[in-house]
């Protein structure tokens, strides 16, 4: 029997989720659900305004490989209304969690009810959301969930990261869009140079993007895992970016290897 292997998403599929689909594909059979979740969008964020386009999507999964597509109600996923009832702890309190309060407690609740009422064996998440894949694969393993499996971040040809909110962009945007990027690749070169000191290995990210965008929440180097946070790093690490471009948010991140 083949392996039941599923991909959540939000919907508004692009190439990203089509990568995360045909890895899918080669080891099970491929159910993508589609679902907005109310409990992850905070008071003034784009709950209403997200894109949604159901017959597209379910085209687009198909042909990407899926064997279902599925389109859950608010009903099937909160019978009794949506409540959060998860909580992610201090793991979902930095970074993201620090800007989006309530943020990841409300994804760790939707990702439960999700593979509880799926069941699948395997669970398939992108790098671009590193910190959610992080917390997702402990959560997963507190309650004996799925095995989470990761697919490296899909870039377009100028190698910003793909996300559905790329769409907001004007033309102007998206080339604003492509320095968040380059300040990663920035903080990667040192890194590969042997720069260890994370103030300055952010400084080296900071100091680049503050002079092309006007707001970042976070440019953080981080050991992969996220926790604790360290004044120098002789392990494996992330570079994890927050920032905003034409009033839409955008988060990206790079692996630093030793």
């Amino acid at each position: 029997m083949k392996k039941k292997i599923f991909v959540p998403t939000m919907g508004a599929l692009h190439k990203g989720h089509a990568s995360l689909i045909k890895e899918g594909s080669k080891i099970g059979d491929v159910i993508v659900s589609i679902f907005v979740n109310p409990t992850q969008f905070g008071a003034n964020e784009d709950f209403d305004s997200y894109p949604r386009r159901k017959e597209d999507d379910f085209a687009y999964a198909i042909s990407s490989g899926a064997k279902e597509v599925w389109f859950p109600t608010l009903d099937e996923i909160y019978p009794d209304g949506p409540f959060i009832s998860e909580s992610s702890g201090e793991l979902g309190s930095i970074l993201e969690g620090s800007f989006r309060p309530g943020f990841f407690d409300g994804v760790l609740t939707v990702v439960k009810k999700l593979f509880q009422i799926v069941e699948p064996d395997v669970a398939i998440f992108g790098e671009k959301d590193w910190q959610q894949l992080v917390l997702v694969k402990e959560f997963s393993k507190m309650f004996n969930g799925p095995e989470i499996m990761s697919v490296k971040t899909k870039r377009d040809n100028n190698g910003l990261a793909l996300s559905s909110r790329n769409s907001y962009l004007s033309k102007d945007g998206y080339s604003q869009s492509l320095y968040i990027p380059e300040a990663l690749l920035k903080v990667k070169t040192a890194w590969s140079e042997g720069l260890r000191d994370v103030r300055t290995l952010e400084a080296i990210g900071i100091d680049f993007l503050s002079e092309k965008i006007s707001k970042i929440d976070y440019l953080e180097v981080r050991p992969s895992f996220l926790l604790p946070k360290l004044d120098i790093l002789n392990q494996d690490a992330r570079v994890l970016v927050a920032a905003w471009v034409e009033g839409t948010r955008l988060i990206d991140n790079e692996e630093l290897t030793l």
